[in-house]
């Protein structure tokens, strides 16, 4: 009889080893997005910023106040505002035309940003808000690609 149980738990104890490990690699991948998704609304946040995308060249900024601008870029070579609060019509702000990878969103609170958002799909109003890591990770799903995730990338002045 023990002859017969040792290899049956054997099996077991591989069975749960492996299944510990893909979810703790799992568990490591959406930390992993997350920061990749926060480090691009970062670089948003600093084009914008730093006067690397001058948004001045474009519309005046109002000193009081807050509003949004949304867009989407590729790899951060070529930036697109959509018509909104600012823009009349979508404009090219940046670079040269390319074909979308990436949306982006930037707060602006009397006339200086403030925030930036990144995402792989275009981002809405009631998305634009400051997320914490937790809840970032709770956006990611099991053994997802990074293209295909949902998760909102986020920074602001404060970090």
């Amino acid at each position: 009889m023990k002859k017969r149980l040792l290899p049956i738990i054997s099996v077991i104890l591989i069975i749960s080893a492996c299944l510990f490990f893909f979810i703790a690699l799992s568990l490591h991948n959406n930390k992993g997005y997350v920061s990749s998704a926060n480090m691009k609304a970062s670089t948003h946040y600093k084009y914008f910023s730093n006067g690397q995308i001058d948004l001045s060249r474009f519309v005046t900024l109002n000193s009081q106040g807050n509003y949004y601008i949304y867009g989407e870029c590729h790899d951060f070579l070529s930036y697109t505002a959509y018509s909104g609060d600012i823009f009349n019509k979508n404009t090219h702000i940046y670079g040269s035309e390319e074909i979308p990878n990436s949306y982006w969103a930037i707060k602006i609170h009397n006339g200086k940003i403030s925030a930036a958002w990144s995402s792989n799909y275009p981002l809405k109003e009631s998305q634009l808000i400051p997320y914490s890591i937790e809840e970032q990770e709770k956006q990611a799903k099991l053994f997802q690609k990074s293209d295909e995730t949902k998760i909102i990338g986020y920074y602001d002045n404060a970090y």
